[in-house]
């Protein structure tokens, strides 16, 4: 088994989250594309300014897609919902292979557990009731 974890930073750093109602979005779009693009995600967490995955069985190409379909569709209702103009994300995504269950179990934690690292929540758990 492998896995790719990838993240997309805001733009400049910037925020890409300021209500729920953000989060709301981002979560609906990821999963109508997981669905219909056949994606195993083991591992999500949006944070403030940006958004990790693990994706499982994904090649280089298919995350590419999925990462830029997730922020074309994304930064269209974003900007529409705030009266932007432009891209709301850096790129290119960061990605790195993931190839052994040890790795792989590794990165999932990781992921999860970004919020505590960041000093956003005392727990993980904390952290995704608060979205």
């Amino acid at each position: 088994m492998e896995a790719r974890h990838a993240y997309i930073k805001g733009l400049r750093g910037n925020g890409i989250f300021y209500r729920s109602e953000d989060f709301i979005v981002l979560i609906t779009i990821v999963s109508v594309l997981v669905k219909k693009g056949g994606v195993k995600v083991m591992a999500f967490c949006p944070m403030f300014n940006h958004i990790h995955f693990l994706i499982k069985n994904i090649s280089l190409y298919d995350l590419r897609r999925f990462i830029q379909r997730l922020a074309i569709i994304f930064v269209k209702e974003y900007n529409n919902e705030y009266g932007r103009k432009g891209t709301g994300f850096q790129k290119p995504f960061g990605c790195s292979l993931k190839r052994t269950i040890k790795i792989i179990m590794g990165c999932v934690a990781y992921v999860f557990n970004n919020p505590v690292a960041a000093k956003l929540s005392r727990a993980a758990r904390g952290f995704r009731r608060r979205l």
